[in-house]
């Protein structure tokens, strides 16, 4: 598969209003140039290519438009042996830069649905921790997606207080893990919260979003209040 080609067909599936549109570009928060090709249709085409030649393809892709490192992200997902994808995952992190790139990613990456025995845990625990704001999202937010389990769940909860990075998408995935660990281990979690030693922005945060979540109930919503750090 040639670049030419891919571009040619993200070209046609762009859309230039959406592109242009100063609400789409501030909530993206690219440096990178926005076509305007809907999430749903850069999907399907990433479906297409993979059905040929995934390995040309992502050799085929730069990083010149927001879309197409996030088809090259998207391709990636479709790679199904583990050791490969995560390879890529490594090739691919110095690519993004704004969250949407960084989660449409990571919810594509069948692959770590089968670590049934967590081989990769320790990998993302590390990378969580990285200085650089996008690679340590990406690692918080692995954790989250895909190793939220019993076995796991009280180290990634103390990784939650150790984290020293005040990167503010680096802090709103630390809330949002820790809201979605809320609903699933909610007494080791309020354990953590009760503890206050969670960065301020973190914790308040992470109660603002178990506070709007319909998986947790009134009565918590109102005594996780009591918790907030002023």
């Amino acid at each position: 598969m040639e670049r030419k080609q891919i571009l040619n067909e993200l070209n046609k599936l762009a859309d230039k209003d959406w592109a242009e549109d100063p609400k789409h570009i501030k909530i993206i928060n690219t440096q990178n140039r926005i076509l305007g090709v809907r999430t749903n249709d850069l999907k399907e085409y990433a479906k297409k290519l993979a059905k040929d030649d995934i390995e040309s393809a992502i050799l085929a892709l730069k990083d010149n438009s927001f879309e197409e490192t996030l088809l090259c992200g998207l391709l990636i997902g479709k790679i199904a042996k583990i050791d490969e994808c995560y390879a890529k995952i490594i090739e691919f992190l110095p690519k993004i830069d704004n969250w949407a790139t960084c989660d449409q990613t990571i919810a594509g990456l069948k692959a770590f649905k089968k670590d049934k025995n967590n081989a990769y845990f320790q990998n993302f625990v590390e990378l969580s921790k990285s200085g650089k704001e996008f690679y340590a999202r990406f690692g918080i937010i692995m954790l989250m997606t895909y190793y939220l389990k019993q076995e796991t769940i009280g180290e990634v909860l103390k990784l939650m207080e150790q984290i020293n990075n005040n990167a503010y998408y680096v802090q709103m995935a630390e809330a949002w893990l820790i809201s979605v660990a809320f609903v699933k281990y909610r007494e080791q979690t309020l354990e953590l919260i009760k503890s206050q030693t969670l960065p301020q922005f973190v914790q308040n945060k992470a109660i603002c979003k178990c506070r709007d979540s319909f998986r947790v109930n009134s009565v918590d919503k109102e005594n996780l209040k009591k918790y907030r750090i002023r």
